[in-house]
């Protein structure tokens, strides 16, 4: 008896302990994170398998965290940031600091929609209507996406037909007159063969700056309006077919930006001020006037894309093919926010005595264009072998049309306008104006626009490429990955009908190890070379058009990185060490042996980029998730000359900025956000979120001089929802910073520091272009899905 109770005993307490572990581990797996299965490597995979640094948002995430454009990403991304110059100009993003030192070439960091390159640098920042997935990749790309993934790329993935009916509505009032309405609908056309999506959407923001002009437009607002539309076929069991079509037709108003003067870097003259040392200053809601004439851009976006994928027993064969055509024009102020009668010019009069003229500026944009059409083949051998590789080609093109942009004064010229000082001087009787070349033009009906003035640039490139993988054990891999490209540019002017050529070819690469010591974590290795190709810049002086050639640009990176789940499958890690070895790069120079000086870009420098980045995700408990992480960047210039600045005290006489820190990059970058949610009632759960975000000081350019301050950001999200339903309040920069987020040097439009007087020195007097954020915005936002 006492045997047969110990023996029940033992049986007891073993089926106890079992249902427990089975509690527990059902319990652990209703608390594990959402995996996401990305293509940063243009093949379906787990992010956690992936040996690269990858942020990724989901389709929930997206909607969760407000994500609605670059910006957005940037926020919650670890070693991105990202600046907006002049409303949707100058979108540049940049991962890790490898930021373009000429703000008016080609980005580093490469933005993709499924799969297709996007050239146009006007439509990057685009309204993200019906997207499912959004990854940001790491590291240069050259090898397998090839272009200007020098720095990363930003590849965004739209949404597709499901096999199922579903759709949604989404409505959203707030501040500032923001207008949001978005739509889309889903499901299959024929069972099983074919499915179709539709979306559709109206944004629309009046801005969060007061037009200090009474009859002047909004500043710093916009309106889309945005059609997408997607299908999937599978005609046969091994044969698939998906595309999308994107249109949005947008107008975009007047940035919120100022111009801040010139403080420091005399050149000796004590009248020309060459730089601004220190912070650029925040603004305030009713800082800025903007003249009536600046009524913004006016863009038109149009993508397609299809891919055909053939699965056969020795693998996949495939082919995407990609469209694009950008349309713009645009009317700005000038002045930069200062508005109307707001900008001096001084001038002579009749009897040689100077006189003021107080005019508003009107910058006049004629259309540009710009179309791309890319093909790329591949084959990829079966994915469950030990041994396996990809071979592939690509084709890309692009025409781009550029109209003249000019200048237009908003006031007529005075009735005793003789001309415009300064005054050349021969001998002690004759004097002639020498300020009508530069400014009597914009005085004309139209400006010193020339109708006739246009650049025609074309672009082609052809590329091969493949890789090759190998799984040596269970848990170690190898990879090689390799791209030869073939790139050609020209363009013609068609005033002066100047034209210029050139070729560049380059190897791109990629090798990358990795080892999985657990089912839960992977470690990996890696050394990548990234290339962009060189081009053209030129400049006129004395009014004769002079074009130099500039060549490609390299770098290597070499990264040590970890990832992987802890507590169950409740947190995951990614983090990753990172060194940048950046050389010929392409950097504006002055050249003196022109009168006046002319400016071209060319290679000149080297620099080094030295980095952390960590960031975590997951659930604590069942009502609390979190995420967040931080990078920490180093960059700066190895060895650089910037030859414009010999003429500043401070880095005379050779312009030497060796040493100085990288432009346009934040040493420090944070993010965190939590979540609480709880259960309502039967059928619906109440939420609360907040997201938090620091990015740190930038240098605005290669001397460190004037400073983009460091900024931290909240946003506060309180909602109810279930499966059908959501209902949102929320607040975005809660606390309402007001903080110069970007800029750039350039100069005023006039020939005066002071208003009143007028010298050589006082042409076209320096300036600081400065952009602000959006200042705090809250609002309702309403879903329905069925």
């Amino acid at each position: 008896m006492p045997y047969r109770k110990l023996k029940l005993s033992s049986v007891s307490a073993v089926a106890l302990l079992t249902a427990v572990s089975f509690t527990a581990t059902e319990a652990a797996a209703q608390l594990a994170i959402e995996e996401i299965i990305v293509t940063s490597r243009k093949q379906e995979e787990s992010i956690l398998d992936v040996p690269l640094a990858i942020t990724a948002f989901s389709a929930a995430q997206i909607e969760a965290a407000g994500i609605n454009d670059l910006g957005d990403i940037a926020n919650f991304t670890p070693g991105l940031t990202f600046s907006n110059l002049l409303g949707e100009f100058l979108p540049t993003p940049v991962i890790r600091g490898v930021a373009p030192t000429d703000v008016f070439g080609e980005n580093n960091a490469a933005v993709f929609v499924d799969g297709v390159y996007i050239a146009g640098r006007e439509g990057l920042n685009f309204s993200q209507l019906d997207v499912e997935r959004i990854e940001v990749i790491k590291g240069p790309q050259s090898a397998v996406y090839g272009r200007s993934s020098f720095s990363g790329a930003i590849n965004i993935i739209t949404a597709r037909p499901g096999d199922e009916f579903a759709g949604k509505a989404e409505l959203t009032f707030g501040n500032d007159g923001q207008l949001k309405a978005l739509g889309s609908v889903s499901g299959p056309v024929v069972a099983g063969k074919l499915g179709l999506r539709l979306a559709a959407g109206y944004d629309s923001f009046d801005g969060s700056y007061e037009n200090q002009n009474p009859t002047g437009p909004n500043i710093g607002g916009y309106e889309y309006k945005t059609l997408q539309g997607s299908f999937y076929a599978t005609p046969s069991e091994n044969f698939s077919m998906h595309g999308a079509v994107y249109y949005s037709d947008d107008e975009i108003d007047s940035p919120a930006g100022a111009s801040i003067y010139a403080n420091c870097e005399d050149n000796g003259s004590g009248q020309r001020l060459q730089s601004y040392c220190g912070v650029l200053p925040s603004i305030t809601k009713d800082s800025l006037s903007v003249i009536d004439e600046a009524t913004g851009e006016k863009r038109e976006v149009l993508r397609a894309d299809v891919k055909a994928e053939l699965d056969t027993d020795i693998g996949v064969f495939s082919a995407l093919v990609g469209f694009s055509k950008v349309e713009q024009s645009f009317n700005l102020d000038g002045s930069r926010g200062f508005g109307d009668l707001s900008i001096p010019l001084v001038y002579l009069k009749p009897d040689r005595t100077e006189g003021t003229i107080n005019t508003g500026l009107e910058q006049i944009g004629q259309e540009s264009d710009s179309e791309e059409i890319s093909i790329e083949a591949r084959y990829d051998t079966p994915a469950d072998r030990s041994l396996r590789g990809s071979i592939g080609t690509y084709y890309y093109t692009t025409d781009i049309l550029e109209g003249d942009s000019a200048i237009k004064a908003t006031q007529p010229l005075p009735a005793d306008f003789a001309g415009f000082a300064p005054v050349l001087r021969f001998g002690p009787f004759v004097a002639i104006p020498a300020g009508n070349n530069p400014f009597l033009g914009y005085f004309g009906p139209n400006g010193d626009v020339n109708l006739d003035d246009t650049i025609v640039r074309n672009e082609s490139s052809i590329a091969a490429f493949g890789y090759i993988e190998n799984d040596f054990t269970e848990q170690l891999t190898g990879r090689a990955e390799v791209r030869w490209t073939d790139q050609k540019k020209d363009f013609t002017e068609g005033l002066s009908g100047n034209t210029g050529d050139g070729s560049w070819d380059f190897i791109t690469a990629r090798f990358s190890v990795d080892y999985q010591p657990t089912d839960d974590w992977l470690l990996y290795a890696s050394a990548a070379r990234g290339a962009k190709s060189g081009g053209f810049d030129s400049d006129d002086p004395g009014g004769v058009v002079v074009v130099k050639e500039f060549g490609p640009e390299t770098n290597w990176t070499y990264e040590l990185g970890t990832k992987g789940t802890f507590m169950d499958g409740r947190m995951q890690m990614d983090a990753a060490l990172f060194y940048i070895d950046w050389k010929d790069i392409v950097i504006p120079q002055s050249d003196d042996t022109f009168v006046p000086v002319a400016t071209f870009a060319q290679n000149a420098g080297t620099a080094e980029v030295k980095g952390l980045e960590v960031s975590m995700q997951g659930r604590l408990t069942e009502q609390l998730s979190v995420n967040g992480g931080f990078s920490y960047t180093d960059a700066e210039f190895k060895d650089a000359v910037i030859q414009s600045f010999e003429l500043f005290p401070t880095y005379a006489p050779d312009g030497d900025v060796s040493g100085n820190k990288l432009l346009r990059q934040s040493k420090w970058q944070a993010n965190a956000s939590a979540t609480y949610r709880d259960q309502l009632n039967d059928n619906f759960d109440w939420y609360i979120r907040s997201d938090f975000t620091y990015i740190g000081k930038q240098f605005i350019g290669a001397q460190n001089q004037a400073i983009a301050p460091s900024r931290e950001l909240v946003n506060l999200r309180l909602g109810i929802d279930s499966d059908r339903y959501t209902v949102e309040l929320w607040s975005e920069n809660l606390f309402n910073n007001k903080e110069a987020v970007a800029a750039f040097r350039d100069v005023f439009f006039q020939n005066t520091v002071d208003g009143v007087t007028s010298s050589f020195n006082t042409f076209f007097p320096w300036r600081y272009s400065t952009t602000y954020g959006r200042l705090r915005t809250f609002g309702v936002t309403t879903r329905m899905r069925f």
